[in-house]
């Protein structure tokens, strides 16, 4: 499954169970609610250009949030040739 297809279902998912979606933002910087920035997101995450989260926040009441985090991209090379090196 792609990245846009889980966080799209994940929104769903939470809507119906009645908690209300509070954004969806990559790595705390941009919001993501529209799908044409998370298409972007999803093509720059194929071409490894792009590594991170994806975090949703919703409301369980009104003083209360959660979030839902759904990583986004492999790691980068360095990032496999580090954990290679240390033996994960």
């Amino acid at each position: 499954m792609g990245m846009k297809d889980e966080v799209v279902k994940s929104y769903k998912m939470l809507k119906e169970a009645g908690f209300k979606v509070e954004d969806i933002i990559f790595e705390g910087a941009m919001s993501v609610k529209a799908k044409d920035i998370l298409d972007r997101i999803e093509r720059l995450s194929n071409e490894r250009s792009a590594f991170g989260n994806i975090r949703i926040v919703y409301s369980v009441d009104k003083n209360q949030t959660r979030n839902i985090v759904i990583p986004v991209g492999k790691a980068m090379p360095e990032v496999e040739e580090a954990e290679e090196d240390i033996g994960l």
